[in-house]
């Protein structure tokens, strides 16, 4: 197997979000560009590293594509997602995952803008990997795992 060597102005910081509506629900964006170009996906971007912290960057990139300011205290860590060949673009990408929940008013007031087509509401048991791009069902799975056991969560997902 081939290895990748990057230097540091290769590796992209990224933040997702995985916004759950109520409890079983979550909001997906449909992907207007290569690459998974209609795919389903979970709302984010790239961290401008020199003046914004991570949490603020995912609230950012939230107002960015859906329209919605949901305030920093109310997103939590979830996981990061660094395999190295998760996303086919040049350099390599690492993301820090938050988890947050919106009301089911908040998430009809969503437009969608910046890389998205369109979004939707999928409950949780309605995902299967192969609808969604990048390696964001590992991010999904993550937090519907957190949901349906509690005790076992570490990613403070549950709060």
């Amino acid at each position: 197997m081939l290895r990748r060597y990057y230097t540091n102005e290769d590796v992209v910081l990224t933040v997702d979000a995985v916004i759950r509506v109520g409890d079983d629900s979550l909001i997906l964006i449909e992907r207007s560009e290569e690459p998974y170009m209609d795919k389903m996906v979970l709302p984010g971007g790239h961290v401008n590293i020199m003046d914004e912290s991570l949490v603020i960057a995912v609230q950012r990139v939230v107002v960015e594509e859906l329209s919605t300011y949901i305030p920093a205290s109310d997103f939590t860590f979830l996981t990061i997602l660094d395999d190295v060949y998760r996303d086919p673009r040049v350099g390599r990408r690492i993301s820090i995952v938050f988890t947050t929940q919106i009301s089911h008013e908040v998430a009809q007031s969503v437009i969608t803008k910046e890389g998205a087509r369109d979004y939707r509401i999928f409950q949780f048991d309605e995902i299967n990997e192969i609808m969604i791009g990048f390696d964001h069902y590992l991010a999904i799975k993550k937090m519907w795992d957190s949901i349906k056991n509690p005790s076992r969560c570490t990613c403070g997902a549950t709060k």
